[in-house]
């Protein structure tokens, strides 16, 4: 008897981490206030190109 039976990845991932980036404590608030910076800059010129895009029709 053979049984088929498919095998799936049972693992969960539930965070993220950037190795080897830095050790320096202080250095990684200055990285993570730019990387903050740089998302809220991407987002809020994402929503004015949606904003003026909607204006415009």
């Amino acid at each position: 008897l053979q049984h088929s039976k498919t095998l799936e990845n049972q693992s969960s991932l539930t965070e993220f981490i950037l190795l080897g980036l830095t050790d320096v404590s202080e250095l990684k608030v200055i990285l993570f206030v730019c990387f903050l910076m740089l998302y809220i800059l991407t987002l809020v010129g994402n929503i004015s190109i949606m904003v003026v895009t909607l204006m415009d029709n």
